[in-house]
């Protein structure tokens, strides 16, 4: 047999496999950008002489973080950060751009988070984000939840589009889960002070 038959031969049986469908697709999630509005939000909390220290955030042991969409196709985060430390990062990221950061020997507060969930809701089209947040002032302990929905135009569940929509959507529904933090009477009163 010729080369150019064993060649045509050799892809036809990866075709017919699957195997030319490799490797899978990824969904890389954009690097965090700062909101503007958050900023505003953290600016306004007043009566922190020396800033928040934020310690790094861990998994709650009941964690739900699911990484796929439709069990299949990786959604990857920018330098392959954990959905862990890219929610930690965007809190001090927003947090310093609102000039609340500080040292930890230095800091009025001393602010840890567990992840508890992060995945997406599939038949609402949205990304569910619930924390625990508590500071080393006490007791107290907030448990945000956050729901982002983001778009299925073409209502065909877990397509290619839907993966891509599913990873664009991660960064503002990390916004959005901030903002509900910032915004909170919980956070700014209870948390803080």
């Amino acid at each position: 047999m010729n080369i150019k038959k064993r060649v045509t031969l050799l892809l036809a049986a990866l075709l017919v496999s699957g195997c030319a469908t490799l490797p899978v697709s990824q969904y890389t999630v954009e690097t965090y950008s700062l909101d503007p509005e958050i900023t505003r939000e953290l600016a306004k909390i007043k009566g922190l002489r020396y800033g928040i220290a934020v310690s790094k955030f861990t998994l709650s042991e009941d964690s739900d973080i699911a990484l796929y969409c439709s069990n299949q196709h990786p959604i990857t985060l920018p330098g392959g950060q954990s959905f862990v430390a890219y929610v930690h990062s965007a809190l001090v990221e927003q947090l310093t751009a609102a000039g609340m950061t500080s040292s930890i020997e230095a800091a009025d507060v001393a602010l840890s988070g567990k992840l508890k969930t992060f995945k997406p809701l599939w038949q609402q089209d949205a990304w569910l984000i619930a924390f625990e947040l508590s500071t080393n002032r006490g007791n107290e302990t907030m448990r945000p939840t956050d729901i982002y929905s983001f778009t299925n135009a073409n209502n065909v569940t877990h397509s290619e589009n839907d993966c891509k929509r599913a990873a664009q959507a991660v960064m503002p529904a990390v916004q959005k889960m901030i903002m509900t933090i910032a915004s909170s009477w919980h956070f700014k009163n209870n948390l803080l002070m």
